[in-house]
């Protein structure tokens, strides 16, 4: 007899083997399996945590939080609705949240900080005496048996500056929550695991209720009075196809800057976009980011250009249908119009990536917008700018210390200012320089450029006139030196915080007003806000004393990036030359205008005055250009652009469900497992 025995016991054990293996396969694929991670059981808490509130028990608010991932998905607080709190304070959305280590220099607690999302209505709401909330913090130490800590701390509510607050119903906000024990100690937080919520003094939020927290390294006051340190770049929520063709150029100008970490939060990337992140996402330092809206920001609900979960871009994570169904996007036009908080809630986005970039360690951030090019000119009027000999040379530090003379002795400012100006992509130039960098390519027709040159280096035709300081412009900040900011400039800096909170403390009665911090973090310069003095207009920029420096908004255009799409598809199947294709030329000089038609194309809300063709950015960045050039030829076209999305999925063909997936895998597997056991059946 065989080990199954006779046939009669085979014919009995047949139906029982599919039973089982049905079972094991839907086990396998209904329980979580990839990404999870081990989570200690209840049993192993200390037993008198079994009998504390629901939010004592870490094995349930670790269980209903999100992991810390490349994603920001804003949690309603609804309890805060059940528990009837006052308004503006009920309707509350945690987005984010961070362990901030700066006070530790002044040998004060470090703080939890959350970026929120709340009514307009709380911008009037602000201090400490007016919160009728409180933070609550579980804190988790290593190991399965590690111990866990419970904090009822105050909370101190700010809003985040925004001109346009009185336009929306809802604001960003920074909640912040000291790190202390009930003695007014230092709690060990750097190995632990940090969850935070709000809620009123005496009712507990639920276990789902909670957010992690990620905390930001011990701050190396000495190293960083250097200026030494890598630069990130900070970008808006990315809605479309609109930059598709040119993401590739603007991370390749930023690098050349010496810019090594960019944030990419998406929203609603069009497919030609998804295409082209896909390639991104393998690129060191490109961070792509899940940027989500709730529901209830959106007047209007419309479906998404590409489902999320066929982006199929790495390291996003991807939400379950129930999770995905709390969120959307307003498809009108233009859509900012139909979402109930400023541009897509890309302050909270910039708090967001800030935080972020101060965990990677960044010694600048630059908040920008995918079309918008900061020029930073050295004295002698040629990037790179001369290097002060340090072992961790930074191209960003270099040029801060030829700002001034005040620069040149390690103190740095802690933020430029930049004037801005509209470039027209739509206008071909007239003026090219005469001469340009020898390695260039002689057949390169400047102003018939094909699309492989990057444009914000042959769009030069812009208005005279800058706007004037702080109006539309942009930053480089030291994110370490600032509380909060405007989309636009720097707001509050983290001294000038570190005073006010110290002051409510002391009113409060839950400290003393000593936690001062404005010479123990960034030395004196903390909190300066410079604009540098713009470049002027002429084609060839001759030295000067102290570095310069201008933004350069290349505002996009659909007929443009369309052209260019067209082209690059033509060009990779027919073979053209990148740079000197007459095709190429041809093509975009059908989209431009000639100089007595410039005043119709220029962007409508350029400043007013002249029109003036300003090749500054070509003058100081060749070299960076030629890289870039080189850099392109190097490469396959395809390889640039991404891969050409065929067909743009929708809800409804974007495949069978994971239920209907799930149940057609079951019922191959029951098919395939009786064949098998026909023979032991026989």
């Amino acid at each position: 007899m065989g080990i199954l025995g006779g046939a009669g016991t085979r014919r009995c054990l047949a139906p029982v083997l599919v039973i089982l293996a049905t079972a094991f396969i839907a086990l396998t694929v209904f329980l979580p399996t990839s990404g999870s991670t081990p989570r200690a059981s209840r049993d192993a808490l200390p037993s008198k945590d079994r009998a504390r509130p629901a939010w004592h028990n870490y094995t349930s608010v670790d269980r209903a939080s999100r992991p810390l991932d490349d994603g920001v998905f804003p949690l309603r607080l609804t309890h805060l609705d059940e528990l009837r709190v006052e308004a503006p304070f009920s309707k509350l959305w945690l987005a984010s949240a961070f362990v901030d280590s700066r006070p530790l220099v002044v040998k004060a607690a470090p703080e939890v900080t959350i970026l929120a999302v709340g009514l307009s209505a709380l911008a009037d709401e602000m201090g400490w005496d007016k919160t009728p909330l409180v933070c609550y913090i579980l804190l988790k130490q290593p190991g399965a048996r590690g111990s866990v800590k419970h904090l009822l701390v105050p909370a101190y509510m700010t809003a985040l500056p925004d001109s346009h607050t009185d336009a929306k119903i809802f604001t960003g906000l920074l909640v912040t929550c000291p790190l202390v024990g009930n003695g007014g100690e230092i709690v060990p937080w750097e190995s632990a695991e940090i969850f935070v919520s709000l809620s009123m003094a005496a009712d507990p939020p639920p276990p789902t209720a909670f957010i992690r927290a990620k905390a930001l390294p011990r701050f190396d006051a000495e190293q960083h009075h250097l200026g030494v340190g890598p630069g990130a770049v900070c970008l808006q929520p990315l809605v479309g196809d609109t930059y598709a063709s040119s993401m590739r150029d603007f991370v390749a100008y930023y690098r050349a800057l010496g810019f090594t970490d960019f944030y990419a939060y998406l929203l609603d990337p069009g497919p030609e976009t998804i295409a082209v992140l896909r390639e991104m996402a393998h690129e060191p330092g490109f961070k792509p980011i899940r940027w989500t809206l709730p529901v209830e920001w959106l007047f209007s609900r419309k479906g998404y250009q590409v489902e999320p979960q066929n982006w199929e871009i790495p390291g996003l994570p991807l939400l379950s249908a129930e999770e995905e169904f709390h969120y959307g996007y307003s498809g009108s036009s233009p859509p900012k119009l139909d979402v109930a908080v400023w541009a897509f809630a890309q302050n909270v986005a910039h708090h967001d990536c800030s935080f972020r970039a101060k965990v990677a360690g960044s010694r600048w951030t630059a908040m920008v917008d995918w079309d918008e090019y900061l020029l930073l000119r050295p004295p002698s009027g040629v990037w790179p700018p001369p290097s002060r000999g340090h072992p961790k040379q930074s191209l960003l530090g270099d040029w801060a210390a030829t700002f001034d003379e005040e620069a040149h002795t390690a103190k740095l400012p802690s933020a430029f200012l930049f004037q801005s100006s509209f470039t027209c992509i739509l206008c071909q130039p007239s003026h090219p320089p005469t001469s340009t960098p020898e390695k260039l390519l002689g057949s390169l027709d400047l102003r018939r450029p094909t699309p492989a040159v990057p444009a914000i280096f042959v769009s030069p035709v812009r208005s005279a006139e800058w706007f004037q300081v702080g109006y539309r412009a942009k930053t480089i900040i030291d994110p370490w030196a600032w509380f909060c900011a405007t989309i636009h400039q720097p707001v509050l800096s983290y001294a000038q915080y570190s005073n006010i909170r110290a002051v409510a403390w002391k009113a409060s009665g839950t400290g003393d007003e000593n936690w001062r911090v404005y010479s123990d973090i960034v030395r004196p310069s903390i909190g300066l806000v410079v604009p540098p003095q713009v470049t002027n207009t002429s084609s060839t920029l001759g030295p000067s004393e102290f570095a310069t420096g201008a933004m350069y908004h290349l505002r996009a255009d659909s007929k443009v990036a369309s052209a260019v799409a067209d082209w690059e598809a033509a060009a990779d199947e027919n073979r053209f030359d990148l740079f000197s294709s007459s095709e190429g030329g041809r093509l975009l000089s059908r989209v431009r205008a000639t100089e007595d038609l410039w005043p119709q194309h220029m962007p409508v809300e350029s400043a007013e005055g002249s029109i003036i063709e300003d090749w500054a950015i070509f003058d100081t960045m060749s070299s960076a250009l030629v890289r870039m050039l080189e850099d392109r030829r190097a490469k396959p076209l395809r390889r640039w652009t991404g891969d050409r999305w065929v067909g743009s999925p929708s809800v409804d063909d974007a495949g069978p469900s994971l239920f209907l997936r799930t149940l057609l895998l079951l019922a191959t597997a029951v098919a395939v497992l009786f064949l098998a056991t026909r023979k032991i059946w026989s």
